[in-house]
Formats: structure tokens, sequence, C-alpha cells
């Protein structure tokens, strides 16, 4: 177990420590102007392969195709890849006001169609 505060990160040119961004993957989805509907039922293995697919050209990922379909929480934590893969490539919407977003919290997603 970590014993050590995980600060937030904010910028990242500043990470080389360790830091955490928040992202929710309905949100990354999204920005990709993809629909999200059913994916998170557990039996719609269809609406996971159509998003699979529709976001493999930014998304390789060298891991057991068959666990990342059929369990929801994998599927969600390889597109949490994607949203730090925009983070850390600068393609992230920034908060327009940042001291609130320190205070209220900030979700990054590509800024596409973030606001």
């Amino acid at each position: 177990m970590l014993s050590a505060p995980i600060p937030l990160a904010w910028d990242a040119f500043r990470i080389g420590q360790l830091a955490a961004i928040e992202v929710y993957p309905a949100a990354t989805v999204c920005s990709r102007q993809l629909s999200i509907k059913d994916y998170k039922d557990q039996a719609n293995l269809h609406a996971r392969q159509s998003l699979r697919t529709l976001l493999a050209p930014e998304l390789e990922i060298e891991a057991n195709e068959h666990e990342i379909l059929t369990k929801v929480d994998v599927f969600d934590a390889t597109v949490c890849v994607l949203a730090g893969t925009d983070f850390l490539l600068g393609k992230a919407a920034c908060p327009a006001d940042l001291q609130g977003a320190r205070v209220e919290g900030w979700i990054w997603a590509n800024r596409r169609t973030a606001s």
C-alpha cells in the first residue's frame, strides 16, 4: 500500500513524479462524438465491440480482447488509457477556471467536443 498522497496533475509537462488525473470513460467516448448507449450493460457485447472498433485507430492495447469486451470494468480501463494519452499529448481540454477546477475537480477529456 502506498502511504503517500497522490496529487492531481494539472499540466502534462509537470509530470515526473507521482500524480493522477480524473477521467471518466463515457466523457472520453463522447468527446469523439461516439454513442455510449448501453455499452455498460454487461449483456451488450455488441455495443462494446462497436466502440472498440471505432476507437481502435487511437487505442492500440495488446491485451486479451475477450477480457476487454466481456468485462465492462476492463473495457472502461482501456478507455481511461486513451484519456490519459489525450492528457499527456496535450489534447485534453483545460478548464477555463483553473482555480475553480482545483477546488471542484476536473474530468479530462479530449477537447474535440469537451467543454
